[in-house]
């Protein structure tokens, strides 16, 4: 019945909501961050402010910069922010499960995709609390496993996705659009791998580091216009609520 929703349909709302929340505050808390960063990077210590092309995401949570300077500010800013990315995360994950059918393969992929979301979003928590430069092995393990779990968390979601048509043909193409940017994006990683320059030179700083940033803000960009778009559809009980869900053309009991 319009108008009248169910509460699974209401959680599903206000997490989607959050979401939309959490991701403008991501956005907004490390633009700050980069501001009031004092400066240096790993190749060039002496350089002053953040530069978007030069500087990776985790020079934000240092304790200290590469040039000595305190990094308190933009530290707290950062674990905020990617802290709060990180439970927005699992959280959407979690809340798309019910969109897919209850037995059968997509909704088997849409469990583990969630699962995978969950791990996500307590390595990148890791990685916001062990700063770089106070245990740089821990905080490169938590890192490179938020990077394959979120990756296999999203290729799973995708599939269950393409395997359910009730979604409305935008979703579909906002997350055909990130698939692709993360396929080029893997690609590109091996091509340098294979081919590219050796790791702690200047080119290799500035490819990984605004490669890095491209796919986090990609990330959160990509939740956030999902969110805005599933939002208001379940608002209406309508294409994507489950309870009360039937295919074009067949009216509501």
């Amino acid at each position: 019945m319009v108008g009248r929703l169910s509460r699974n349909t209401l959680w599903q709302i206000s997490i989607f909501r959050i979401t939309i929340v959490v991701s403008i505050l991501f956005f907004l808390l490390t633009i700050i961050a980069m501001l009031l960063y004092p400066g240096g990077t790993m190749t060039d210590p002496h350089t002053h402010g953040y530069s978007f092309f030069w500087n990776f995401l985790s020079d934000l949570g240092r304790i200290s910069t590469p040039n000595g300077q305190s990094n308190l500010i933009s530290r707290v800013l950062f674990t905020v922010a990617l802290s709060m990315g990180a439970v927005g995360v699992a959280l959407f994950f979690i809340a798309l499960t019910p969109f897919f059918p209850n037995s059968g393969t997509a909704s088997w992929l849409s469990r583990l995709a969630a699962i995978f979301g969950l791990v996500t979003s307590i390595c990148f928590i890791g990685v916001a609390f062990v700063p770089l430069d106070l245990s740089g092995q821990v905080h490169y393990l938590f890192l490179d496993a938020a990077l394959l779990s979120f990756l296999l968390a999203f290729l799973l979601l995708f599939l269950s996705v393409l395997l359910t048509p009730r979604f409305p043909r935008r979703v579909i193409w906002v997350f055909s659009a990130f698939a692709v940017l993360l396929a080029g994006y893997s690609l590109f990683l091996l091509f340098l791998l294979l081919f590219g320059p050796p790791a702690g030179t200047p080119t290799w700083e500035l490819v990984q580091a605004t490669g890095q940033k491209i796919i986090v803000y990609a990330s959160i960009l990509t939740a956030f216009i999902q969110a805005i778009s599933i939002q208001p559809l379940l608002a209406q009980n309508t294409e994507l609520s489950l309870p009360s869900y039937h295919p074009v053309g067949k009216p509501n009991p």
